[in-house]
């Protein structure tokens, strides 16, 4: 088995991943972590299909789905005896939010900040 995470920050990632998996992702994992599970056996999906609190969204790719684990409940044995290092993630971490003279930035929303530009002094040239 394989997993790799995957962050759908907008719709139309969403839409991308539905077409390219060929499954049914809901807009409401939009902003959360979801889990691309490969090499998954009949056995291991039915294991997964019967625990409380995590949602299989299957793919057109035989023995593959999207995971997704509801807030508040735990990894099951059948993904952590794998992939061990999801015990160290929380269901849902938030990220920070600053907060300045008159406004805040909040990072769990959209992304922010797209650049950043050097004005310094020695990053201008004169040839």
């Amino acid at each position: 088995m394989k997993i790799r995470a995957v962050f759908p920050s907008s719709l139309k990632r969403i839409s991308e991943l539905n077409r390219l998996y060929g499954s049914v992702l809901p807009a409401s994992v939009q902003n959360q972590f979801i889990y691309f599970a490969s090499g998954l056996s009949a056995e291991e999906t039915a294991e997964l299909q019967a625990y409380p609190g995590l949602f299989l969204f299957p793919t057109d790719i035989p023995g593959s789905s999207f995971l997704l684990l509801e807030a508040g409940q735990s990894w099951p044995e059948a993904i952590t005896a794998y992939y061990p290092q999801l015990k160290l993630f929380p269901e849902k971490t938030a990220l920070p939010v600053w907060k300045l003279r008159q406004t805040k930035l909040d990072f769990n929303g959209l992304p922010l900040i797209m650049g950043i530009l050097n004005v310094t002094p020695d990053s201008f040239s004169d040839g």
